[in-house]
């Protein structure tokens, strides 16, 4: 029992860094879906995904120079995911769903 809680104690924080990184996959997953599904972009602002795509190469760019690992999967999940939606939203530039069409009273032909 010693020893489990010894080694708990010392990966603990690697535990919850990649717990971390699990739950920012899973915090991306609907935006995509989204994105895939209805094939709708509105309200998704390009340029602060871009913003947000850039600041996550910055902290992965430190990341790499302090040596966290768990940071670098992080960082690189963010990309990642950030740049699958950047791909999508150009994609499905100026095209609405069902529900963003009848919010604006578009209609589709």
């Amino acid at each position: 029992m010693n020893t489990l809680h010894t080694w708990f104690s010392q990966q603990s924080p690697f535990l919850i860094g990649y717990f971390g990184t699990a739950l920012v996959i899973g915090a991306y997953v609907p935006q995509i879906w989204r994105l895939l599904s209805e094939q709708c972009s509105a309200g998704i602002s390009v340029r602060a995904y871009a913003l947000w795509m850039l600041s996550s190469a910055l902290f992965l760019g430190h990341s790499i120079t302090i040596g966290d690992v768990v940071f670098m999967a992080t960082q690189l999940v963010n990309i990642f995911a950030l740049a699958i939606i950047l791909v999508l939203a150009r994609r499905f530039r100026n095209q609405l769903c069902a529900a963003h069409a009848r919010k604006l009273r578009v209609v589709q032909a």
